[in-house]
C-alpha cells in the first residue's frame, strides 16, 4: 500500500505541474509507465472541453480495461479539489473492466457550481485499494463528496515534500487520465 501511495503522489504532483504553472520548471517528475493493456478513460456528456453554465447537471462517463478500484478527483476553477467517486452513494469504487460507468447514477445529480473557468476531472485506477479510502469512507456519512482541499495549489505543493524512495518490488498496476470542460 505505502507504493500506491507514492505512485499517487507523483501522479498528482504531475497534475499539479500541468494544471499550475508556479512549479518550477526545473523540477522534474518521475512517473513510472502504465502497463501494458491498463488504461482508463474519462468524458463528460457534452464531449471533453466542452462548456456548462452554473446550476448546470453535469454527467461523467468513465471504463477501466481491467478490473480496478477507481477514484475520480475533480479540481474546480476556484481550486477546490474534490472526490466525485466514490461517493455517499456510491461508496463501493471498485469498477469491473470494460463496464461504461456513469456517474450521477440513482439518488443524486452533479450540478455545475458558481465558480468559472476550466475545470479538470481526473480519474486514477489501479489493481489496489486506495491507502486513503478508509478516510474516504468514513466521510460519506457526513457529506456526498469527500472534500480533499479548498486550494489546490497549497494541496498538490505539499506532494513535493513528500515524496520517497520505495525499494524495488512488484509495483501496483495504475491508470490515469485528465480531462477538462469550461464553467461559463
Amino acid at each position: 500500500m505505502k507504493k500506491w501511495a507514492l505512485v499517487f503522489l507523483v501522479g498528482s504532483l504531475v497534475l499539479a505541474c500541468g494544471l499550475f504553472g508556479e512549479i518550477p520548471e526545473e523540477k522534474i517528475a518521475v512517473v513510472p509507465d502504465e502497463p501494458a493493456g491498463f488504461s482508463v478513460d474519462i468524458r463528460v456528456d457534452r464531449g471533453n472541453g466542452s462548456s456548462y453554465s452554473p446550476g448546470e447537471f453535469v454527467s461523467i462517463f468513465f471504463s477501466v480495461t481491467q478490473d480496478a478500484y477507481v477514484v475520480v478527483y475533480d479540481v474546480s476553477p476556484d481550486g477546490k479539489v474534490t472526490i466525485l467517486f466514490p461517493n455517499q452513494y456510491d461508496p463501493d469504487n471498485f469498477v469491473l473492466a470494460n463496464q461504461e460507468i456513469r456517474i450521477p447514477r440513482v439518488g443524486y445529480k452533479l450540478m455545475i457550481e458558481n465558480a468559472l473557468g476550466k475545470e479538470y476531472l481526473q480519474i486514477v485506477a489501479c489493481d489496489n485499494q486506495f491507502v486513503a479510502y478508509e478516510d474516504w469512507s468514513q466521510q460519506f456519512t457526513h457529506q456526498v463528496y469527500p472534500p480533499v482541499s479548498g486550494d489546490a495549489m497549497s494541496y498538490f505543493a505539499e506532494f513535493k515534500e513528500k515524496i520517497a524512495v520505495i525499494p524495488d518490488g512488484p509495483q501496483p498496476k495504475w491508470a490515469s487520465k485528465i480531462i477538462f470542460f469550461y464553467v461559463q
